[in-house]
């Protein structure tokens, strides 16, 4: 006797069984699409075959073995034998659990292999090689800072070797070889280096460290704004710079390192004594002891970092009507703790503002935060989608989705303010502000007021040490024109060149330079 084809067998079954049919066909797409999905991920992410072929080929590849496993044992669960069904159920089953398993394994190995998973089992030197290595794979910047990173682990890893043991002069290490790479993204983080706390700030005007700012609990005559810095513990101040740790002047470029250099002049440990000379506004010479402590009433911890502080139920962002009618909006971080909302802020500044002819934007204190936010708030002021940049990353990881690259793009959000745009920029604008800065430059939106910016740029990763941690920069972002913004920054269209009379007499050349600019421009639309 004839045996009946298998697929009318299959067919006399389907209309016998229509509903366990159905379920078996969805279980072979099902697990088409699962296998199809792993696959995929499997060769763009861990395996990271560059090129659209290899995932698609991995994709497809993985369906059709999986799809086709599935479908197997279907057959066999209808037609039998029951025991080859069951095997081949089961090879079903192992298969996308093998798969999955490795495609975890292979996830957490790139993690660790980055340092954001714990590694406590390691020793030191082990460690640090670990930390050398992460660099070494991901910090995208060493060629064009000219850093041969092979020679600094040699230099330092018989150092590291030696101080086996002593937990201080390990992180001592691990933080001046970070130093070595000049990138504000990328220090030691934990444990936190000797306290250090901020008596007043000083910036290099006109050749001079001039003071700008003094804490209201300092006591010192004649140590007021638009005082100069001449000496400190006897060194005058180009001598005593030099004798600084690296990583209390490390930046990404020189204007940023000596920044950081002469705003440590007023800075101390918590408990440390120090002598100043200095000259007072009239030109007065004067010597004073100071000591390292928080401010008068403050908590215990944490340095003062800023020439102002808001208060806390105050909001962050804050925008207000100047006398010629043009409107200010302060914009001092583009991160904050959790529960405020930066972008909401900005939107009530700018709505309280309506209708102003002008508008500046102040840039000059923000250290950067998230783009997300940056990004939204610069959606007030376009009126058309715009690309700005991308981020090149040297090894995709599965925290970005394996991605390779990452576009920056601005998105119109809410009612768009049309008028002309300032931005004021210094020394301190860096980072996310820095994104800011160039989608409103490069989309030919603002002009940009003031002085350079820091030229920090990088994404940083948090890399988890023993008893600490550390970041490095892992993104190497690029203007559409390929100019990076590290070792770079932006520079402004108007340049203002501060003075220490305008200091003294407490002028702010910025706002008015952006005032004079925007109400020539009033009526003007065309950028």
């Amino acid at each position: 006797m004839q045996q009946e084809p298998l697929i009318a067998r299959l067919v006399r079954w389907a209309r016998a069984n229509p509903r366990a049919a159905l379920q078996s066909v969805l279980a072979f797409l099902l697990q088409g699409i699962l296998g199809a999905a792993l696959g995929g991920v499997f060769v763009f992410g861990p395996l990271n075959l560059n090129g659209s072929a290899w995932p698609t080929a991995g994709a497809v590849t993985a369906g059709l073995v999986f799809g086709g496993v599935t479908l197997r044992q279907k057959i066999l669960a209808v037609l039998g034998p029951p025991e080859t069904a069951r095997r081949w159920r089961r090879t079903v089953n192992g298969g996308s659990a093998f798969l999955a398993a490795s495609l975890a394994l292979l996830t957490l190995v790139q993690l660790y292999l980055a340092g954001l998973v714990p590694a406590p089992f390691l020793s030191r030197k082990a460690e640090f090689n670990h930390l050398w290595q992460a660099l070494a794979i991901h910090y995208p910047y060493f060629e064009q800072k000219g850093i041969d990173w092979e020679e600094v682990r040699e230099r330092y890893a018989p150092r590291v070797a030696a101080a086996a043991g002593d937990d201080q002069a390990y992180f001592a290490l691990v933080r001046e070889m970070l130093a070595e790479l000049n990138d504000a993204h990328t220090a030691l983080v934990v444990p936190r280096p000797v306290e250090r706390y901020l008596l007043g700030f000083a910036r290099e005007i006109e050749g001079q460290a001039v003071i700008t700012w003094v804490r209201d609990d300092i006591a010192a005559p004649g140590l007021e704004r638009g005082a100069v810095a001449l000496a400190r513990d006897g060194l005058p101040v180009e001598e005593y710079l030099e004798t600084l740790a690296p990583w209390l002047y490390s930046g990404s470029t020189r204007r940023q390192q000596r920044q950081n250099a002469i705003s440590a002049l007023l800075s101390a440990a918590a408990g440390e004594t120090f002598t100043l000379e200095y000259l007072d506004p009239q030109d007065n010479r004067h010597e004073a002891v100071l000591t390292g402590a928080p401010p008068a009433g403050a908590p215990a911890s944490g340095s003062v970092i800023n020439e102002s502080e808001t208060g806390p139920d105050s909001p962050i962002i804050t925008g207000k009507l100047l006398g010629s009618g043009i409107g200010l909006i302060e914009i001092p971080t583009f991160g904050a703790g959790r529960g405020v909302d930066l972008v909401a802020q900005f939107d009530a500044a700018l709505d309280s503002l309506r209708g102003v002819p002008g508008l500046i934007i102040d840039l000059r204190k923000n250290g950067g935060g998230s783009t997300l936010i940056s990004d939204q708030i610069a959606g007030r002021l376009l009126a058309e989608p715009f690309v700005y940049g991308k981020e090149y990353y040297t090894v995709p990881l599965p925290v970005r989705g394996w991605a390779r690259t990452y576009r920056y793009q601005v998105k119109p959000r809410g009612e768009t303010y049309t008028g002309p745009v300032a931005l004021l920029t210094d020394v301190f604008t860096m980072s996310t502000a820095e994104n800011f800065v160039v989608a409103l430059k490069d989309a030919e939106r603002a002009v940009l007021v003031g002085r350079p910016t820091a030229g920090s740029s990088g994404n940083p990763l948090y890399f988890v040490l023993r008893g600490g941690g550390a970041r490095f920069s892992t993104g190497d972002f690029r203007r559409n024109d390929g100019t990076p913004i590290e070792g770079i920054g932006l520079h402004p269209h108007i340049l203002v060149e501060l003075t220490r009379d305008g200091v003294i007499r407490g002028e702010d050349p910025d706002i008015t330079a952006a005032e004079n600019y925007l109400l020539t421009r009033i009526g003007d639309t065309a950028y």
